[in-house]
């Protein structure tokens, strides 16, 4: 496994920002999984990360919207 680089750090962490009442966005989940993917297996560990992290966004995206059925959101 190699270090990430900067822009790779970035892009994870820019993913990473979301609290439990805030949906992520397709290209952010699978531009950070792809990221992690391409410094732990390169060019296939990418296509492995980009599909990890468009799950990864599903499963968030899932958690958002039952915070907000149950009432977590409410301010």
């Amino acid at each position: 496994m190699r270090e990430l680089t900067i822009e790779e750090c970035q892009t994870i962490s820019g993913a990473g920002n979301l609290d439990g009442c805030e949906t992520g966005s397709y290209s952010e989940g699978i531009a950070a999984g792809t990221a992690i993917g391409a410094a732990t297996g390169g060019g296939f560990g990418a296509v492995v990360g980009a599909a990890l992290g468009a799950s990864f966004v599903v499963g968030w995206n899932t958690g958002v919207y039952v915070n907000n059925l149950i009432g977590q959101c409410d301010s």
